[in-house]
C-alpha cells in the first residue's frame, strides 16, 4: 500500500497536517508513506521517521521569479513518480489539485466544493469529503485522514481504534504521538540550554506583522520572566534589529540565537520549557512536539485555529478577528496576563519540566 500526502505549504498548515502522520503510520503499519512539499518547507519535514521519501519541488521559488519553462519540468517529476493507492491533498487549493492530478494515483481524496478553500479544487479529486471549511483546522485534517483510513480497508469501529472516530477523545488519540513526526537527531539539538534553569523561546516574527507581538512588550514580559530566574533565547528569520532591540531591553540577560534552518528550530524546540510568539508555524511547532506554549492571536480566530492541551494555551487580544492585516491587536494582550498564564502552566500538576517526548 502505498500512500502520497500533498501539502505543498504554508509552514504552519504543515506542521497541522503532519501531526497526524504517526497515527497513520500505526494503523497501516508497513505501508509508504510520501510527502509532497513545496522546498521553501522541506526542512520541517527533513528526516522525518514517519515519512518513505519527502519530495520536494521549489514551485513557489520559481513562479516567484517568473520561471514558468520550469512547469514542464515539474510536470516530468510529477508524472514519473511512482503511482499510489491513495493521494490524499490536504491543502484545498486549485494549485495543490493541480499537482495532485498529475502524479499517477488510483485514487485521489480530498475536501469537497462547499469544503475545500478553493472549491475549484474538488474538480480533481475522485473521492471527497464534507466538511465546513469554518471548522477546526484538526477536524478537518481528521476527516481526511479517517477517510483515506477507510479507503485503504482499515475499520475504524475496530478494537484497535478504542474511541468512536467523530469524538474529540478519538481525535486526541489520533495526535497522542504527534511529536513523532517532527523529532531529530541530538546533532539539531542546541547546546546552550540551560540545565536547570526554565528554558523560555521568544518566537518574534510571524508571517505578518499583524501576528507579531511588538518588541516593547516582549521586553515587559522578558524583565517579568527573569525575576523567575528563566533563561531567556531571542528566535528571529529576518528582524535581527528587533531580536537585538529585545536583548538590549533585558540587559543582555538573553541569547540571541543564530538563525537558523527548519532542522535546527526542530531541535531547539526538542529541549526548551516554554515557547511564546504569534499566530505562527514556529509557535504551533511548539504543541506539535508537545512542549509547552503560549500562542497569542490578534487578527485570527483562535476558535477555529487554536492548538491546545493541558501545556498549551493561547490569549486573544480581540473579540472579533477578521483577518484585517491592519489589524494589531494582538498587542491588546498584556505581557502581565502572559505572564500570569506562564505561571499557571509552569504549576501544571502533569509536570512542566519534566514533559517527555519518549
Amino acid at each position: 500500500m502505498r500512500i502520497g500526502i500533498v501539502r505543498l505549504s504554508s509552514l504552519g498548515d504543515i506542521i497541522v497536517s503532519a501531526t497526524f502522520l504517526p497515527f497513520l503510520r500505526s494503523s497501516l503499519g508497513s505501508c509508504e508513506i510520501d510527502w509532497i512539499v513545496d522546498s521553501s518547507f522541506e526542512g520541517i519535514l527533513q528526516e522525518s521517521q514517519m515519512l518513505d521519501t519527502l519530495h520536494s519541488f521549489p514551485l513557489k521559488q520559481n513562479l516567484k521569479s517568473h520561471r514558468f519553462c520550469y512547469l514542464k519540468t515539474l510536470y516530468s517529476q510529477l508524472s514519473s513518480l511512482k503511482p499510489y493507492d491513495v493521494l490524499l491533498d490536504m491543502q484545498g487549493l486549485i494549485k495543490s489539485a493541480l499537482i495532485g492530478k498529475i502524479i499517477p494515483k488510483k485514487d485521489f481524496l480530498g475536501f469537497g466544493f462547499l469544503s475545500a478553500k478553493e472549491s475549484l479544487s474538488a474538480l480533481a479529486y475522485n473521492k471527497t469529503i464534507k466538511i465546513p471549511y469554518q471548522s477546526h483546522i484538526l477536524q478537518r485534517n481528521a476527516k481526511l485522514i479517517t477517510f483515506a483510513l477507510e479507503l485503504c480497508g482499515q475499520n475504524l469501529q475496530n478494537p484497535q481504534f478504542q474511541k468512536a472516530p467523530e469524538s474529540k477523545e478519538f481525535l486526541d488519540e489520533m495526535l497522542h504521538q504527534r511529536h513523532k513526526a517532527f523529532v531529530v537527531r541530538d546533532e539539531y539539538r542546541l547546546d546552550a540550554l540551560h540545565k536547570t534553569k526554565p528554558n523560555v523561546l521568544f518566537i518574534i516574527e510571524s508571517s505578518l506583522p499583524s501576528k507579531t507581538y511588538s518588541a516593547s512588550n516582549f521586553i515587559a514580559l522578558g524583565k517579568k520572566m527573569l525575576q523567575d530566574d528563566v533563561r531567556i533565547f531571542i528566535l528571529f528569520h529576518n528582524d535581527k534589529a528587533k531580536a537585538q532591540s529585545i536583548y538590549e531591553g533585558l540587559d543582555g540577560e538573553a541569547v540571541i540565537l543564530p538563525k537558523m534552518n527548519l532542522l535546527e528550530v526542530r531541535g531547539i524546540m526538542q529541549g526548551i520549557d516554554m515557547a511564546i510568539g504569534g499566530d505562527t508555524g514556529i509557535t504551533h511547532l511548539a504543541w506539535a512536539l508537545q512542549r509547552p506554549s503560549i500562542t497569542l492571536y490578534g487578527n485570527t480566530p483562535p476558535q477555529r485555529f487554536a492548538l491546545t492541551s493541558p501545556i498549551n494555551h493561547y490569549l486573544s487580544g480581540n473579540e472579533n478577528p477578521s483577518y484585517d492585516k491592519n489589524d494589531f491587536s494582538i498587542n491588546h494582550i498584556t505581557p502581565q496576563s502572559v505572564y500570569e498564564l506562564f505561571l499557571a502552566i509552569k504549576s501544571n500538576p502533569k509536570g512542566y519540566f519534566s514533559h517527555s517526548l519518549a
